[in-house]
């Protein structure tokens, strides 16, 4: 029964940036706590560009912290640090603004009946990719400091007075700082952290003592948690562990970790056979340094294009002044559209075509790790294979009004209220302030949000003035711009954001002749590799075609494996 609802806190599907809060339930919990903050020596003003800070000078390696992203701060990008903010935001003080209840809201902004498929044909694989994007760099644990989401007595389908809700742990982003912000415990550069992790007992774990390879279990899969490390929902050795505590939230982002984990071990077998004599370790640090690269090609060659509709302007080579910190308004608004593309179930189709029944929201959460032959395949060929919802601010009903009776260390709450109480726990801008910064003009009116007249009416109930408009809704509703399938000025938020996880990366791909991530003796060993990373191909219909038993002709869709045919 509806009115059965719980007050347990969330997991949910594509939970873009803090929705599943990691929790420290096992070994590596004190990975959790913010790094002291950072000296006020260490600024990207503190000398001419051209310089090195030593500590970084001497590391050659990508470190698993990302300490280092940045050559001049190592500080910037790394793990356990407060976020970056484009408009210099403090998130000391809970803002809500005298604004109405995120449930309210909700139920009028957000409430959706039916299917409105993606516009631009995105598929679900997008959004699953997606969703391993955004556990690679944002991961915010909380505090017991609560700030209860007030649920209308007249609710339609919650039958609670409050959803529960704690806020999110802050640091001051300098040491002579009163400004505090959300850290992330997890490395702001795209540098699969969810594969490697981001500290040394929990990769330790994770690979094989004195190889190149990490480890799997039967079937070739990921390994059990038999160490009891952090993981969510809980550190039972009945759980896949990986490089984030989220990897069994549900079977199709297990797949994505599993794909990622063997394609590894395949670079390991490739530099073993071209360089047996090859330290262990240096294998290693080379097959990671191949994935990371690879992962990256796929970002910005096929995924960003895909709902961009075209690419980033060229790459021109690492920027020093330029700060590669995940931004607070990326994490907490900008990249959270994934939960208006979720439909209601997780799509698989068998190697015959034939499309198998939807796995349910209750059937799919934190379902003990059990893979067994053929699921994953049928997983990618299901994702690739259908079409996304659209990116706008109406979410099924199974993301708005769930609980997930099987998961007892989890409850069920309304995702869209958890986005909107988190924009005010964080202290995100509004949708308008947003639109001057990335655009330089203001929405005057709810028509210049969208020129849907819907759309409009139920912005004006909920806000009554366009400059009340909370930036999830507000870049959810935009209208369409061009090619892409968001609006402008969430366009306009990406571009910059995946910019400067580029320029601001000293260990970007593209510049590999530079910093040698990827050993020069090793390209040459394998030009296949070398072909592969640095030509126009596509990239991850490869990497899947070679990590599943899937024919790379049952995986091309297009000219995009992000679009549905």
């Amino acid at each position: 029964m509806r009115s059965l609802i719980a007050f347990w806190v969330i997991c949910a599907l594509f939970s873009n940036t803090f929705a599943q809060p990691p929790r420290g339930n096992g070994r590596g919990a004190g990975f959790l706590r913010p790094a002291p903050p950072r000296s006020s020596f260490f600024t990207l003003q503190s000398g001419p560009i051209s310089d090195i800070n030593p500590e970084c000078a001497a590391q050659t390696v990508r470190g698993l912290t990302g300490r280092c992203t940045s050559a001049l701060d190592p500080n910037l990008g790394e793990a356990r640090r407060p976020q970056f903010s484009y408009l210099d935001v403090n998130s000391v003080n809970f803002a809500d603004d005298g604004l109405r209840s995120p449930r309210e809201i909700s139920n009028i902004v957000s409430d959706q009946s039916g299917n409105t498929l993606n516009s631009r044909r995105l598929n679900e694989l997008f959004v699953f990719f997606g969703q391993f994007i955004d556990h690679d760099f944002a991961s915010s644990p909380i505090t017991d400091e609560e700030e209860p989401i007030e649920v209308p007595s007249d609710d339609p389908d919650l039958g609670v007075s409050t959803l529960g809700f704690e806020r999110s742990l802050r640091s001051r982003i300098s040491a002579d700082s009163t400004i505090e912000r959300p850290i992330t415990v997890l490395s702001s550069a795209l540098d699969l952290s969810t594969v490697y992790g981001v500290d040394l007992e929990r990769n330790d774990f994770l690979r094989v003592p004195n190889s190149c390879r990490m480890k799997t279990s039967s079937g070739n899969n990921l390994p059990f948690n038999s160490g009891g490390f952090t993981n969510a929902p809980s550190s039972s050795r009945n759980f896949y562990i990986a490089g984030d505590t989220r990897v069994n939230e549900h079977p199709v982002l297990t797949t994505m970790h599993t794909i990622f984990l063997r394609e590894h071990n395949r670079l390991c077998e490739l530099i073993e056979g071209a360089l047996p004599n090859m330290a262990a370790n240096d294998m290693y640090e080379a097959a990671r340094a191949i994935n990371i690269a690879q992962y990256q090609k796929i970002i910005y060659e096929e995924w960003l294009p895909a709902i961009l509709g075209r690419k980033l302007p060229r790459y021109t080579g690492y920027k020093p002044e330029v700060d590669p910190t995940i931004s607070l308004e990326f994490t907490t608004a900008g990249f959270r559209l994934g939960h208006t593309m979720v439909g209601n179930g997780v799509s698989r189709i068998d190697a015959n075509g034939r499309r198998l029944p939807l796995i349910t929201m209750e059937q799919m959460f934190f379902r003990s790790s059990n893979l067994q032959e053929g699921d994953i395949e049928n997983f990618i060929r299901g994702a690739a294979g259908t079409r996304a919802q659209e990116v706008d601010a109406l979410v099924v009903d199974a993301l708005r009004n769930f609980l997930f009776r099987n998961v007892p260390e989890e409850g069920g709450i309304d995702l869209i209220s958890l986005n909107l109480q988190r924009g005010r726990d964080h202290n995100v801008p509004r949708f308008n302030e947003l639109r001057r910064f990335f655009l330089g003009s203001s929405a005057r009116s709810f028509q210049e949000i969208s020129r849907d007249r819907t759309v409009q009416r139920k912005l004006q109930d909920a806000y009554g003035s366009v400059d009340n408009v909370e930036a999830w809704p507000g870049l959810m509703a935009e209208d369409k711009s061009g090619a892409a399938g968001i609006g402008r000025t969430n366009a306009e938020l990406w571009k910059r954001e995946f910019t400067r996880l580029r320029n601001g990366d000293r260990f970007f791909y593209l510049d590999n002749a530079r910093h040698n991530q990827i050993p020069q003796n090793v390209l040459r060993a394998l030009p296949e590799v070398d072909r592969e990373i640095f030509s126009s191909q596509t990239m991850f219909s490869a990497i899947l075609q070679r990590t599943t038993s899937i024919p790379r002709s049952r995986l091309s869709s297009g000219v995009n494996i992000f679009r549905a045919s």
